[in-house]
């Protein structure tokens, strides 16, 4: 997108790839023309990113400058085909790294603790499901530098340090 401003009204859907298989992952990058201007994902919008762990992932670029702002009040769908987790893994969706304000987003954004995903997100807000996999979804970065964590279920780490402190205590012996 390149002109002074861009609205995605409701019932609108933005992809950044060419498609929702991984291979079609891709950038889509908004600059002002002007080097200012007004990015507005309004509220019944639908910004659909894949993600694909340990290679490319969809991105959002806000390239702008000077005074631009960035409204994400719409629906965010974050999707990965074929995904089993492994590993903690931080997914990038979103960079406005160029802009001179923070942006503001919607309420569904609020970090209220680790997700699964199989529809314990607030509406608006849709990740793929981690049910069984021992893994969470973390989104308390996104709003801060638009990343998602995937983490270990926080009982396997404290059963890991458990254990580890255990080992070390007999070693001491």
């Amino acid at each position: 997108m390149q002109g002074s401003s861009f609205t995605a009204a409701s019932g609108s859907t933005i992809q950044a790839g060419d498609g929702t298989a991984q291979g079609s992952y891709g950038t889509l990058t908004f600059q002002p023309a002007t080097g200012a201007g007004a990015l507005d994902f309004q509220t019944g919008s639908t910004i659909v990113l894949g993600i694909n762990p340990g290679g490319t992932s969809d991105l959002l670029n806000i390239a702008g400058t000077g005074s631009t702002t960035l409204l994400f009040n719409g629906n965010l769908t974050v999707t990965a085909s074929a995904f089993t987790p492994t590993d903690s893994e931080t997914f990038n969706l979103i960079d406005w790294s160029g802009l001179s304000s923070d942006p503001t987003f919607a309420s569904q954004f609020t970090f209220t603790g680790f997700l699964i995903g199989n529809g314990d997100e607030a509406p608006g807000l849709d990740l793929p499901d981690l049910s069984g996999t021992g893994f969470y979804w973390d989104i308390s970065n996104l709003t801060v530098n638009g990343t998602i964590l995937l983490v270990p279920e926080p009982s396997r780490f404290m059963l890991l340090g458990l254990s580890l402190a255990m080992l070390l205590f007999r070693r001491r012996r």
